[in-house]
């Protein structure tokens, strides 16, 4: 099998492909998931301030600027699929992976984070999100990915292992970032 370098130009040529065709991953009547597009930057960024400003999930304190998502979409994109839910021409979720560590062991590992619009939990979104992004890490030549989520949480632990499809899903809780994040963040309201 190749190594997820040699499957970057692969990557790069899928990526490329899926946007001259639209960008459409999986389609069922109006919705799709598809690859990130630039003009998709204010919904992800409002879908994911959201979850800083009312959850403790993104183990952020503060909102991310428009420049800052853009930065990030860019520096993931460059390398690793990032996708977006769309319904009826509006984002309602996205799903990405990204390095877990630089070092040569773990070049075979990466990280994966779902976020879904307030309002659109439990709808099957995340599921298809996250199960066209393990078929494409699986297509780079990946077998472990990584998600670091806040417990309890039933439903992330259930969307990460049914849409593993072969792929070694290791679920991380980071305990000790969550009780110290709790004193940065008092205010916080847990879903």
């Amino acid at each position: 099998m190749a190594s997820p370098a040699g499957n970057l130009n692969l990557f790069r040529y899928l990526y490329h492909s899926l946007s001259l065709s639209s960008g459409i991953v999986t389609h069922h009547k109006t919705n799709m998931v598809r690859a990130v597009k630039p003009q998709d930057i204010e919904a992800i960024r409002s879908i994911y301030n959201y979850d800083v400003m009312n959850t403790i999930i993104t183990f952020e304190a503060t909102p991310v600027t428009t420049e800052e998502m853009d930065k990030r979409i860019k520096s993931v994109n460059s390398g690793f699929p990032w996708l977006v839910y769309e319904r009826d021409g509006e984002v309602l979720g996205y799903a990405h992976a990204s390095n877990w560590k630089s070092r040569c062991a773990y070049k075979l590992s990466v990280e994966s984070t779902v976020y879904l619009k307030a309002g659109e939990l439990k709808k099957g979104l995340g599921f298809q999100l996250y199960s066209t992004l393990i078929k494409q890490l699986s297509t780079l030549g990946f077998h472990a990915v990584i998600a670091g989520i806040f417990l309890p949480n039933e439903a992330s632990i259930a969307l990460f292992e049914s849409g593993s499809q072969g792929l070694q899903v290791i679920i991380t809780n980071f305990y000790l970032i969550d009780f110290m994040f709790f004193s940065i963040k008092p205010n916080h309201r847990s879903n």
